[in-house]
């Protein structure tokens, strides 16, 4: 999204797919505070969904991608959203692929932190790197 967003004055982005933008920084912080329990053998073993906080569409989530570069870079594409049937895929996409991580956060204690704020710090973080280390 921030190569498109440096290269181009608009992006169209599909509006009517929900779901929850997830942080593999979240995913991670997750996995290092359930790793003991499972070692310990606690008997917490089974199907969980642990997912971002907050529900979006592509569309609002790619919105919240620009507007974070944008305080950077100064550059500000048009994001124009569009229905899925405008973006044809190979693979059929629920309208609703929201998860619930309701389970996960009671028996684990964790929840993801809201996206947005996920959006904003992993943006931040990846235009201070330097782009290319060897030059």
């Amino acid at each position: 999204m921030l190569r498109l967003a440096r290269e181009r004055d608009e992006l169209r982005f599909v509006a009517d797919q929900r779901g929850c933008p997830t942080s593999t920084a979240d995913v991670a912080e997750a996995i290092l505070h359930i790793a003991p329990r499972l070692e310990a053998r606690e008997p917490v073993w089974g199907t969980y969904h642990f997912a971002g906080t907050g529900v979006a569409t592509w569309h609002g989530f790619v919105g919240a991608i620009v507007a974070a570069q944008s305080a950077i870079t100064g550059r500000d594409p048009k994001v124009v959203p569009i229905t899925s049937a405008e973006y044809p895929t190979p693979a059929r996409r629920p309208a609703n692929s929201a998860l619930d991580s309701g389970l996960f956060a009671q028996t684990f204690g964790v929840r993801a932190e809201p996206w947005e704020k996920r959006v904003a710090s992993t943006v931040k973080a990846l235009l201070s790197e330097p782009e290319d280390a060897t030059t």
